[in-house]
């Protein structure tokens, strides 16, 4: 069987270049991929929107914004970015924002042996 490459696109770079990352530096889950942006469906200041490039889920914090339940990625990104449909979101993502490379590797899990042997 063949050893095929899924087609994929890079969030990252799209929230860093069309919305702007307040937690950049770190800290607020971005070390698990959560990116905190200031929100676009909201008018409240504060850096409440989210994006996480990993799971693909976004969202805001403001629990008067169209965005407080979440919604997918592509979702949130078809809004922004004034688009129609799921298909051309995606086929913009692919075209302006493409992936590199293969798909980075699951996280490691702890993985735990025996603590003890029972008798035969």
């Amino acid at each position: 069987m063949e050893d095929r490459q899924a087609v994929r696109y890079d969030l990252d770079a799209w929230v860093r270049a069309r919305v702007g990352i307040t937690n950049a530096d770190g800290g607020r889950g971005f070390e698990n991929g959560t990116r905190t942006v200031q929100c676009q469906f909201c008018s409240d200041a504060g850096a409440h929107g989210w994006l996480n490039v990993e799971r693909g889920w976004a969202g805001c914090f403001h629990p008067e914004c169209e965005a407080f339940a979440g919604m997918p990625a592509v979702e949130y990104v078809r809004r922004v970015e004034g688009l129609r449909t799921y298909a051309s979101t995606v086929s913009f993502l692919l075209s302006e924002f493409p992936g590199v490379g293969p798909p980075p590797p699951p996280k490691p899990v702890a993985r735990y042996d025996d603590w003890c042997e029972l008798p035969a």
